[in-house]
């Protein structure tokens, strides 16, 4: 029944608002963080992003909570996307913006050898990059584009420079 198709994303909706209700502030306040991230990412990301003594305590229950999830394997933390998303539009303006500068610039700090850039290094300025943009720092966005330009065009990147090039420009 198309009806109930269609209210399927509002119970989905309640269903998180009543699970995000349950969290203490700070496992809000962290989620919410963590929302901003593109990818998923290792504990030291977090720490630097969240900027807390008991981080690890936080995560841990966000994990056994199943709201945060952890890939042994990998070693690294994501949320599983309907829970980003919800969490996404949970954020005030200010926030999204706080959050992704932060992310922004964590990135950015990370090592990059302009000659000979790794594929991490390369990984970290277009997350920096993608930050900057999220929070409308439109400058640095692109400046970090003209440090991966060349590398992407050497690799054989060059439609993919390209398009971030335009979306850049184009906002």
């Amino acid at each position: 029944d198309l009806k109930q198709f269609l209210e399927i994303p509002q119970v989905a909706s309640r269903l998180l608002q009543k699970i995000y209700q349950t969290m203490t502030p700070d496992e809000q306040s962290v989620i919410l963080q963590i929302a901003v991230l593109q990818r998923p990412v290792v504990f030291k990301v977090i720490c630097e992003l969240c900027e807390r003594q008991d981080i690890r305590q936080i995560i841990s229950n966000l994990v056994r909570k199943t709201l945060v999830i952890y890939d042994e394997r990998l070693k690294n933390y994501r949320l599983h996307d309907v829970i980003r998303d919800f969490q996404r539009s949970q954020l005030t303006d200010e926030q999204r913006k706080a959050y992704h500068l932060k992310a922004a610039a964590y990135y950015e700090r990370q090592d990059f050898n302009q000659d000979l850039p790794t594929f991490q290094q390369m990984q970290d300025r277009l997350d920096a990059r993608h930050h900057y943009f999220q929070a409308g720092d439109i400058t640095k966005a692109a400046r970090l584009l003209l440090d991966i330009a060349e590398p992407y065009r050497v690799w054989g990147y060059l439609q993919q420079c390209k398009m971030f090039i335009h979306e850049t420009l184009k906002k």
